[in-house]
């Protein structure tokens, strides 16, 4: 499984064009944080948290030139199975000198081995988590821009929403994945995601609601 891919890369040199950003750029400006949901987005997107106040998904807010530092994103569980482990991708366009497009991981737990237990809390169905971005990660992509002549971003593309559950099974968007028994970071495609509408309906008809 690729967590990066060329139509990736397209979409993100894409970006580039929606978020100019001058190198120098300061304070106070518009950002904003895109986000394209799937029909069988195993989550509901709650909100994005910016300096510790909601934003919305595809809305311009206002904030400084740090205002990805303790970025947060909260998310509700709806796949009717109890998730272990979740990470995304924070897409930064190619601005200044980099060679490339730029992505930030934030994330929930930490990576599932094969037959170990996981070292969160399960995320049940209905109960709500958040993806995260830690203080390293901030700091290094702080330190890889100013290596670049990039001092301010005004906006990212979340991506590459990655979810494991509790039954070896994971999703990515769109496509379901089976644990590869002989090797415990490897992941098999295992087909095309159902709507999320239906797997809810077939589990809500089994327990009685």
């Amino acid at each position: 499984m690729k967590r990066y891919s060329t139509a990736l890369l397209t979409a993100l040199l894409a970006l580039a064009c929606l978020y100019p950003v001058p190198a120098g750029a300061q304070g106070e400006r518009g950002r904003m944080i895109k986000r394209f949901a799937l029909p069988s987005d195993p989550v509901d997107e709650i909100t994005p948290e910016v300096g510790g106040k909601p934003v919305k998904f595809n809305g311009v807010f206002t904030a400084g030139h740090d205002w990805l530092k303790g970025l947060k994103v909260k998310l509700r569980n709806r796949s009717g199975k109890n998730i272990i482990f979740a990470d995304a991708l924070l897409n930064i366009p190619k601005m200044g000198t980099m060679p490339l497009p730029y992505a930030i991981q934030i994330r929930y737990g930490q990576p599932p081995a094969l037959d170990v237990s996981p070292e969160v809390k399960p995320v049940r169905h209905g109960e709500v988590f958040e993806l995260s971005l830690s203080d390293n990660a901030y700091d290094t992509t702080m330190n890889f821009l100013a290596e670049h002549q990039v001092t301010d971003v005004a906006g990212v593309e979340l991506s590459n929403l990655f979810i494991v559950y509790d039954d070896d099974t994971a999703w990515e968007d769109g496509t379901m994945f089976r644990r590869d028994r002989t090797g415990p970071r490897r992941w098999k495609s295992a087909g095309a995601a159902k709507p999320v509408e239906e797997v809810v309906e077939r589990l809500s008809d089994w327990i009685g609601f």
